[in-house]
């Protein structure tokens, strides 16, 4: 087999398992494997010995087990590195020690990219400790929350609450197999209200929901200026499409204008307010990304831009200057003797919207 440069490989191991990973893992081109399934699993504790002793969890992706959860936690704890993890956990495979272990390092990770977790035989220890991780890690951008049995009902939304806190995800996708009860729902509506890291949801269920509970999810959609993408599937009675179309209208066409301030396109002062409330989301970033052709550095260094000149002209932005300013002789030293580093700092503690404009 002849691996790439930095190289994604997926595959199903039958048989051998620790002898074929021990083969592939130590290349320096190896990303990442993904082992969908091994069958064969007498040599598990051996695999496990193997990726703990050559620190190669953050490789490998397996169905964890007990046996895992000390090297998958140091993995975690690394100092960054070009290698980001994709974590993926399962309840049922791991006991809720050992979920909670993981959990904990996980809450002080700068590794973890994003999380998927698989609910089945769900205890409450899981589900507050993964809350708790999620209030805390400040590096995850998504989350997928799978519900794998009709015992678990609830349990995603329940996780998920620690999101109210989280400063960094921001794409959420739940999948429930016995479909929603209408706490629940409501629980969500809440979450999505508050969540302000979030700008994507994604919901699905094998059950219809009512339309009813889209008309309380729109509610939160409706007080999240954030949202800027929400998906329920299948089968929402009603076509409720249109229960979220006004809100998630108004929040694409702020982050639309909030992305021409930063290409200067337009620099007046609804565009400037708009740069103020999305100038520290990943969304627009991902936006300047889409309407430019630029790379994640360049969208980065051109949203820096945008503060600095936002500092720069914001009594110009605001029209309470119009061509300069220029004050009349007075005791001490007057605003226009200023120089533009003290301007700046006094800008920092106004926003654009503290100026009404008649």
């Amino acid at each position: 087999m002849k691996i790439k440069e930095k190289e994604r490989i997926d595959i199903r191991i039958v048989g051998g398992t620790a002898l074929c990973l021990c083969a592939l893992l130590p290349s320096c081109f190896l990303a990442l494997l993904i082992a969908q399934k091994i069958e064969a699993c007498q040599d598990k504790e051996a695999l496990s010995r193997t990726l703990n002793e050559n620190n190669l969890y953050g490789r490998v992706q397996l169905e964890w087990t007990d046996h895992d959860v000390t090297g998958l936690a140091a993995s975690l704890l690394l100092q960054p590195t070009q290698c980001s993890i994709d974590l993926e956990l399962t309840t049922e495979t791991l006991s809720c020690a050992s979920f909670q272990y993981v959990c904990k390092a996980l809450s002080s990770s700068h590794l973890a990219r994003s999380l998927t977790v698989y609910l089945s035989k769900v205890m409450p220890g899981h589900l507050e400790s993964l809350s708790d991780a999620l209030k805390k890690n400040v590096s995850l951008k998504g989350l997928k929350l799978i519900e794998e049995a009709h015992e678990s009902r609830g349990s995603a939304v329940r996780a998920a609450d620690g999101l109210r806190f989280s400063t960094s995800v921001s794409n959420l996708e739940i999948k429930c197999i016995s479909g929603m009860e209408l706490d629940d729902v409501r629980r969500l509506k809440y979450l999505i209200a508050e969540a302000r890291s979030l700008n994507a949801i994604e919901i699905s269920s094998t059950f219809r929901f009512y339309s009813s509970y889209a008309y309380i999810l729109s509610e939160g959609v409706l007080c999240n200026p954030f949202i800027t993408s929400f998906r329920v599937s299948p089968g929402f009675v009603a076509n409720p499409d249109t229960e979220f179309n006004e809100p998630l209208i108004r929040n694409n066409a702020r982050l639309s204008r909030a992305a021409r301030f930063v290409l200067r396109r337009n620099t007046g002062k609804l565009c400037a307010e708009a740069f103020e409330l999305f100038r520290s989301k990943a969304s627009l970033i991902e936006r300047v990304k889409a309407v430019s052709g630029m790379s994640d550095s360049d969208a980065e260094a051109a949203v820096k831009s945008a503060e600095q000149f936002l500092s720069d002209n914001y009594f110009f932005i605001n029209q309470v200057v119009r061509d300069k300013l220029e004050c009349l002789p007075g005791e001490g030293t007057q605003i226009d003797q200023l120089n533009r580093d003290c301007l700046r700092l006094i800008t920092r503690y106004l926003k654009i919207s503290d100026v009404i404009v008649k």
